[in-house]
C-alpha cells in the first residue's frame, strides 16, 4: 500500500526518535541528559523514561507499517512522554546551567565533535534554554497534530486475504 507524504514523515520522526534513544540507552555515559538526572540522583528514572520512550516510539513505527486501533493512542502516548521527558530534564537542567555545559562540552569532545565556545554560551544562557524549549514544545504540537490528522490511518484495521 502506498503511503501518504504525511505517513512518510511521521515514520521518519518516529524510526529517528526511536534510534536517538536507543542510543541514549547504550551510550548513556555520554548523554547530556543522563548526567542531569544523575546530577539530581534520578539516575534511575532516566532509564525508566529512556525505555519508555523508546518502547513507545518503536511501538509507534510498527503501528504506522501495520495499523491496528491502538496505534493512535500509542503514537500520542510517545509524544506526550518523550516531550514530558523533555520538560523534566529542561527543569533540572536549569538547576545547574554551568555544570550541563561542561558535560554537554565534554560529551561532544568524546564524540569527537566541534566545541564553539560561542555556541555554548548561547545555548546554555537563559534565553537560549526558553527558546529551545519553545522550540521543542512547538515541533511536538506540530507531531501532535499531524498524528491527530491521521488518527484514521492509525486505528485502521489491516485486511488480510488468505
Amino acid at each position: 500500500m502506498r503511503k501518504s507524504k504525511s505517513i512518510i514523515l511521521l515514520i521518519v520522526w518516529f524510526i529517528w526518535a526511536a534510534g536517538k534513544d536507543l542510543d541514549a540507552i547504550v551510550r548513556f555515559g555520554l548523554s547530556t541528559d543522563f548526567y542531569v538526572f544523575s546530577l539530581n540522583n534520578l539516575t534511575p528514572l532516566f532509564f525508566v523514561f529512556a525505555f519508555t520512550v523508546f518502547v513507545l516510539n518503536t511501538a509507534t513505527v510498527y503501528c504506522l507499517f501495520r495499523p491496528n486501533p491502538k496505534g493512535f493512542y500509542i503514537a500520542m502516548n510517545a509524544l506526550v512522554i518523550a516531550a514530558t521527558q523533555n520538560v523534566f530534564t529542561f527543569c533540572l537542567a536549569l538547576r545547574d546551567l554551568d555544570a550541563v555545559r561542561n558535560v554537554y562540552a565534554a560529551s561532544r569532545e568524546a564524540r569527537g565533535l566541534l566545541v564553539r565556545e560561542d555556541a555554548l554560551n548561547m545555548i546554555f544562557s537563559q534565553q537560549g534554554m526558553y527558546t529551545s524549549l519553545l522550540i521543542m514544545c512547538v515541533l511536538y504540537l506540530v507531531i501532535g497534530s499531524l498524528v491527530f490528522k491521521k488518527r484514521t490511518y492509525l486505528e485502521r484495521t489491516l485486511v488480510t486475504s488468505s
